[in-house]
């Protein structure tokens, strides 16, 4: 996935957040606006390169970077986690991890 926008782990509190609002979402780094655009979810079965993921997210028409769009994710949301599915976890994909402030 050589478009993918790199996700690092990062401490609670370091100003790296993923806004969903609605069918909108917004990518801040450093406590700064750094892209934003729309998603669709669709349900997911969990398979062997992703076993907890419950839905699959499409980014759609980012109006800054335009580096979510187009982008289609995996993810396992829990009561206050989302792990996001990076290409294949089984084929050195990531898994990152972020918890609800």
């Amino acid at each position: 996935m050589a478009n993918a926008p790199r996700f690092d782990n990062f401490n609670p509190g370091n100003g790296s957040t993923l806004k969903f609002i609605g069918n909108t979402y917004e990518v801040y780094e450093s406590g700064k606006l750094r892209d934003r655009g729309t998603f669709e979810m669709e349900a997911q079965t969990p398979t062997v390169s992703y076993p907890d993921a419950n839905f699959v997210i499409k980014f759609k028409g980012s109006d800054r970077t335009q580096r979510f769009d187009g982008l289609q994710m995996s993810i396992s949301l829990s009561s206050n986690k989302l792990k996001l599915y990076i290409g294949v976890v089984v084929m050195d994909g990531t898994i990152d991890t972020y918890e609800k402030i």
